[in-house]
């Protein structure tokens, strides 16, 4: 498994009080009490058994399925086990780990929390597919896909801004035709819509469409214990200043949208070879996103 963000699921999936977080080859164990969370380094330390797998929580311990052993959760345990446990953050119905505990976390704590002050999160759906994470991820920065697969009516140019954080972000526009969420105004057929990514991890994109009616994207992607790629995906859409809750009719549209434009790119994921990277001089954020993945290896 990588360092960096991941996002492991949502809150609602979570029932019991321990579970297997469906990463790699199901190395994280997630514990919930109530609407508490934590997240742990899933093996045992004395033989390796998955203890998210079998194991019983006893207070402050695991006891292992494999050969009963006790592995502390704060401390070592009498026998002298104890875990890794990781960074976990629970907003908005969403759950998300980082995996490396001397790193920073690029900033991506700091503006879930500012987006979940001002924003309504909404929970939305996962989606299984036969790619690489990296690849979803990608797709936030590969401006020339998206009048071709998309259906945008321009070919934006993206302006990678540097993050004092160490995140990867670029900035562009994007001319969409009229819709449900995008009506635009009397007279006209198009609208212009700024559009940002930042990504925190090589698995973890947040991306924002500003306008009339601005909204925000997050896009997990990891890798299951079956060796296909998970995709989470949720939205924020701004609070009015009289607190109104969403309208839900219209949130399920962006939901709905945004798992149609996956399953466009899906079409092409899932049957291109990953022998051919010849990047055009242009493609400067994809070529910016792939450098920014290397230090996560």
């Amino acid at each position: 498994m990588q360092k960096g963000w991941y996002q492991l699921g949502f809150e609602r999936d979570i029932k019991q009080s321990i579970t297997v977080g469906d990463v790699s080859q199901g190395t994280i164990m997630l514990l919930r009490e109530g609407q508490t969370f934590r997240a742990y380094n899933a093996f045992c330390p004395h033989r390796g058994a998955n203890l998210a797998i079998g194991g019983k929580l006893v207070g402050n311990t695991v006891i292992c399925p494999f050969h009963g052993c006790a592995v502390g959760l704060q401390h070592p345990s009498e026998e002298g086990y104890s875990l890794t446990e990781y960074k976990l953050l629970s907003i908005g119905g969403c759950l998300f780990v980082h995996t490396d505990p001397l790193s920073g976390d690029f900033g991506f704590e700091e503006r879930m929390v500012a987006l979940d002050q001002d924003h309504y999160i909404i929970p939305g759906f996962e989606l299984v597919m036969n790619v690489t994470p990296e690849m979803v991820i990608e797709n936030a920065f590969d401006q020339l896909h998206f009048r071709t697969v998309h259906s945008i009516l321009n070919e934006p140019v993206f302006t990678v801004d540097p993050a004092s954080t160490g995140a990867f972000r670029i900035d562009g526009t994007f001319v969409l035709p009229l819709s449900a969420w995008q009506k635009g105004r009397p007279g006209q057929q198009s609208i212009d819509v700024p559009y940002s990514a930042t990504a925190y991890s090589p698995f973890l994109v947040v991306s924002s469409l500003g306008g009339d009616q601005p909204y925000t994207v997050i896009t997990s992607a990891r890798q299951n214990r079956n060796n296909q790629t998970c995709i989470s995906l949720s939205i924020a859409v701004p609070i009015p200043e009289n607190g109104a809750r969403p309208d839900l009719q219209q949130c399920r549209y962006l939901i709905d949208q945004s798992r149609k434009g996956l399953e466009l790119d899906k079409v092409i994921w899932e049957n291109r070879s990953l022998s051919f990277n010849r990047l055009r001089t242009e493609e400067k954020a994809v070529i910016g996103f792939q450098r920014f993945c290397r230090q996560f290896n």
